[in-house]
C-alpha cells in the first residue's frame, strides 16, 4: 500500500474517532449550517484582494439568522507573515428582527509548512459596531493541516482551535474547534467541509453549538 494512501486512511480514521467521541449530549444542541463562497484575485506576488459571502442557519438548519459580505486586502510581508484589512458587513436575527453589524478586521497571519503538514496562527483584531454598543473583540485562531494526495486530487485534513476575548465584557467568552479537510479541485477552484464546535459562555455556564460548514474557494 503507497504511503500516501495509507495517511489517508489514517485521516479518516481519526475523523471517525473524533466523530464518535463527541458526547450524545450533542444532539439535544442546536445544529446549524455555515456556508460561504471565498474569490480572491492575486494582483502581484504580494497582494491579493478577496471577497467572502457569508450565511448561517440555525434550527437544526431550518432558519437563516446570520448573512455577511467581507472585503478583505492581504499583504503577504514574506513566506511567513501577511497582513490582512477588512472589512464586513452583517446582518443578524435579534429576537425575531434583523440588525447591522459593522466589522472593521485587522489580521495578523503567521504560517509555516513542510512536506507533510502546514501550521498556521491567527490574530484577528475587531472593532465592532453594534447597535446597542461598540467595543473590541481579540481573536487567536490555531490550524494544522496535514497535505495529502488523493489519486489525482490533492487533499489537505486540518483542525482548528480559535478562542475569542471581548472587551465589553472583558473575559474570554468564545470558543470554536473545527475539523475539516480541503479538497482542491484544479488551480482555481478548492472545497472545504468541516465540523464547527461553538462554546459560548453565559454567565458562569457554556452552551454548545454544532455547525456543518463549506465553503467554495474561487481563484481569479
Amino acid at each position: 500500500m503507497k504511503k500516501e494512501t495509507k495517511l489517508w486512511l489514517y485521516a479518516i480514521m481519526a475523523t471517525v474517532l473524533f466523530l464518535s467521541g463527541i458526547p450524545q449530549a450533542f444532539a439535544k444542541d442546536d445544529w446549524e449550517y455555515w456556508p460561504a463562497i471565498n474569490m480572491g484575485k492575486d494582483l502581484n506576488e504580494k497582494i491579493n484582494l478577496g471577497i467572502s459571502l457569508q450565511s448561517r442557519f440555525k434550527n437544526d438548519m431550518n432558519k437563516v439568522y446570520y448573512g455577511g459580505a467581507q472585503l478583505a486586502s492581504a499583504f503577504k510581508l514574506n513566506e511567513c507573515f501577511s497582513l490582512t484589512p477588512s472589512y464586513c458587513f452583517i446582518k443578524y436575527d435579534s429576537k425575531g428582527h434583523f440588525e447591522e453589524e459593522h466589522r472593521y478586521i485587522l489580521d495578523a497571519g503567521f504560517s509555516w509548512k513542510t512536506e507533510k503538514m502546514q501550521l498556521g496562527q491567527r490574530s484577528r483584531f475587531e472593532y465592532r459596531n453594534l447597535p446597542a454598543s461598540d467595543g473590541w473583540r481579540y481573536r487567536c485562531r490555531f490550524k494544522a493541516g496535514f497535505p495529502l494526495k488523493l489519486y489525482t486530487r490533492s487533499l489537505k485534513p486540518y483542525f482548528s482551535e480559535e478562542i475569542f476575548y471581548d472587551e465589553r465584557k472583558n473575559e474570554f467568552n468564545q470558543n470554536r474547534f473545527s475539523l475539516g479537510t480541503v479538497l482542491k479541485i484544479n488551480e482555481r477552484v478548492s472545497l472545504d467541509f468541516y465540523y464547527l464546535l461553538r462554546s459560548d459562555k453565559k454567565g458562569n455556564d457554556w452552551s454548545n453549538r454544532n455547525a456543518l460548514g463549506t465553503s467554495i474557494n474561487l481563484k481569479f
